[in-house]
């Protein structure tokens, strides 16, 4: 799936493949340096989905990601955290879209993640690709290479 949602404060959610990128392109982002991030759904520890709008908070979802702290203000609200997407309530349908691939696609690694020895060799070779591709950096190739050959 490759796909552009742009949620409240023109917050754009990218989905390439595997990879996620939240990127604020809103006045207020420039001006508070806000962080970028980009990151695997192998990397999702989990997800917070709030289809529905409340009286205090817009639809949104939260993405719980490896290596990263909530960041909340005084009342609970995670408008302010690179990993917390709003959108509109008319952008439900589109988020869910997003939102089931994500989740299909994160039990397809599960049930893959039990690989035999022999098969190993071949996702090395295929993580090497992407890293040729420009879809890993250096270091996500060598983190996920070191992590499959420790199964060996």
């Amino acid at each position: 799936m490759k796909k552009t949602i742009i949620g409240t404060l023109k917050k754009h959610l990218t989905i390439d493949g595997d990879r996620i990128t939240l990127e604020g392109k809103h006045w207020t982002d420039w001006a508070t340096n806000n962080e970028n991030p980009t990151f695997l759904i192998s990397d999702i520890k989990s997800i917070e989905w709030k289809p529905k709008q409340t009286l205090m908070e817009k639809p949104n979802m939260y993405f719980n990601v490896t290596g990263t702290d909530k960041k909340t203000d005084g009342f609970g609200n995670r408008s302010n955290d690179p990993y917390a997407f709003y959108f509109n309530k008319k952008q439900v349908d589109e988020v869910t879209e997003v939102y089931d691939y994500i989740m299909d696609r994160k039990l397809q690694m599960q049930s893959n993640s039990g690989t035999s020895a022999d098969d190993i060799p071949s996702q090395i070779k295929k993580l090497s690709e992407l890293k040729d591709a420009g879809i890993l950096t250096d270091a996500e190739f060598i983190s996920k290479k070191k992590e499959l050959l420790d199964k060996m």
